[in-house]
């Protein structure tokens, strides 16, 4: 069984890194500042994560954004390639489905869009995600985090991190993430509230010290009691204002506990006893 002025055992909350955290979020933070909040019209627009930015209003942080389809580009040659091994089809049947892919008014030279999830950059404009994408294999091959998916050595199109800062920290904080970072701010919130309960019990042993007996060594023991209860309730008060225990000692701060009390009970003592006043001063 633990004595109670054993050093306590490590917390049993689930461990994070406290500094990674801090940096995604405050990078995030820079390009999303205060409250976050979904607003949208379902009847007019997709629903979309918002924050106020000064000087520029309201910024969609997360939300979509129209792509127009390109007849060179990997999604085009992806669509043509899903078709032709799907369907029997000839050279001309080919390139007139492609031509209905890609246009929504050929004439007017309106393409056909896509919805992309977007982010916010550093100039708050919408980005599309999937342009931002790290690709699993560019990891692994020791590529740039920024090689698109068009490269030749990106054979397969999995990622593995969004180059974004909100993306990031919207990973980083997941829900069980937040839960233990809650489960340690109360654990350390408990830790506080009975240290500073123990701070109270020594301010109150002080209040209540026995103002000295018949005889200068009572009357020196008594004040020796004091300083040490004093010190021990200025070095708790110190701890739970962020002073490490070895910064306290030796202290301006430190002596002055250690002395106070000892001077208020010579003051209060002198008419009463001047002669073992004059004996505790030495």
């Amino acid at each position: 069984m633990r004595s109670m002025t054993e050093t306590p055992e490590t917390s049993s909350a689930p461990s994070f890194d406290l500094a990674a955290l801090e940096a995604t979020a405050s990078a995030a933070a820079k390009l999303a500042p205060g409250n976050w909040f979904w607003r949208g019209n379902t009847d007019h627009e997709e629903p979309s994560l918002n924050c106020i930015v000064p000087s520029l209003g309201r910024v969609e942080i997360l939300g979509h954004v129209p792509i127009d389809r390109v007849a060179d580009s990997f999604e085009a040659r992806q669509h043509l390639r899903e078709f032709k091994d799907t369907f029997m089809v000839t050279d001309d049947e080919a390139e007139r489905h492609m031509a209905d892919w890609l246009w929504a008014d050929q004439a007017y030279d309106l393409p056909n869009t896509d919805s992309r999830l977007s982010v916010t950059d550093e100039r708050n404009v919408k980005q599309p995600v999937r342009d931002l994408a790290v690709y699993e294999v560019a990891r692994h091959r020791g590529l740039p985090d920024d090689t698109p998916r068009t490269h030749e050595g990106i054979y397969r199109g999995n990622i593995v991190d969004v180059r974004n800062p909100i993306a990031q920290h919207l990973a980083a904080a997941s829900a069980d993430t937040v839960l233990a970072m809650v489960e340690r701010i109360r654990e350390l919130e408990k830790q506080v509230q009975l240290v500073s309960e123990a701070a109270v019990y020594l301010d109150d042993l002080i209040g209540e010290t026995y103002g000295g007996g018949p005889t200068n060594d009572d009357y020196v023991r008594e004040a020796e009691r004091l300083a040490s209860l004093s010190f021990a309730s200025g070095a708790v008060k110190a701890a739970l204002n962020g002073v490490r225990p070895y910064d306290y000692v030796g202290s301006e701060q430190a002596d002055k506990d250690v002395r106070q009390p000892f001077r208020c009970y010579v003051l209060s003592s002198t008419s009463a006893n001047p002669e073992s006043d004059s004996e505790v001063s030495r």
